[in-house]
């Protein structure tokens, strides 16, 4: 409890902080617009600026598109009610947070698209975030319900104790 506590609090202050920042931004504009297709609704988007690619959840699968061109480069499939992306780049592992049937948090290669895997979540499993400082993934549940956070270092990723299961590295061939 008292890491959900601590989890939470951290979560807030963060959004107080950098609200305020966000909002005082002026000069928006629209650089590009995509045509995007496909089958489903979408949810939460997700850019990577470094390698110019944009995720879009599309229930069952999410889509993979390169900004500069609007291409689609990837779908991931295996999803059943997706919601959102979190990236960690310095692992090379990207999560997507599914919140359909008993809840999942997707685990793929960022460089190959890959599915590698899954951990167990809440079933209405639905906003995702990297925090690069704890290197924690943090999801959320639509009723605000914090999960256990996932643990990445290298390119292991792990649930933090209390969760249900570990996720070896993409060498690892047991």
């Amino acid at each position: 409890m008292k890491m959900r506590t601590l989890m939470m609090f951290a979560l807030t202050i963060l959004l107080f902080t950098r609200l305020p920042q966000a909002l005082a931004e002026t000069g928006w504009e629209v650089e590009k617009t995509f045509q995007i297709g496909g089958e489903g609704g979408w949810d939460y988007l997700t850019v990577d600026p470094q390698t110019h690619r944009l995720y879009v959840p599309r229930t069952t699968h999410t889509m993979v598109i390169d900004t500069e061109t609007g291409k689609t480069i990837a779908d991931i499939l295996g999803q059943k009610n997706a919601h959102g992306v979190a990236l960690a780049p310095k692992a090379g592992r990207g999560f997507i947070s599914d919140g359909g049937g008993d809840g999942a948090i997707l685990i793929f290669d960022l460089k190959t698209n890959a599915v590698l895997g899954s951990l167990a979540a809440m079933p209405d499993a639905d906003g995702i975030l990297f925090d690069a400082t704890s290197g924690h993934v943090l999801v959320v549940s639509s009723g605000c319900t914090l999960r256990e956070p996932v643990r990445c270092s290298g390119e292991y990723c792990r649930q933090i104790p209390g969760a249900n299961s570990d996720w070896p590295s993409a060498g690892d061939s047991s």
